[in-house]
């Protein structure tokens, strides 16, 4: 399962910021910005800093199939809006 939420804005908005905190350590542990494998796959990336770095964007998900809707429903026992590929056959 997928999700994305607004940490980076919301209720995580001041570790997002930090420039000693998790999310940039993490981030200066991947070569984001010299990388030309990582440039070439992940074109936004580089200049991520300057682009509102806290905000959840550039994401793109296509062609998954994650599950039946009422298997969701079932799973996570919340109302799902959306599944990425609605597929009435899947089995869980």
């Amino acid at each position: 399962m997928i999700h994305a939420d607004d940490r980076g804005e919301g209720w995580d908005a001041n570790a997002c910021k930090d420039p000693t905190g998790i999310f940039m350590t993490l981030l200066e542990q991947v070569p984001y910005n010299t990388s030309a494998a990582w440039i070439s796959a992940y074109p936004d990336l580089p200049n991520i800093l300057n682009d509102t770095p806290c905000r959840a964007k550039y994401n793109i998900i296509q062609g998954n199939t994650v599950c039946s809707l009422l298997f969701c429903m079932y799973i996570l026992h919340v109302k799902i809006h959306k599944c990425m590929s609605h597929t009435p056959n899947n089995q869980p």
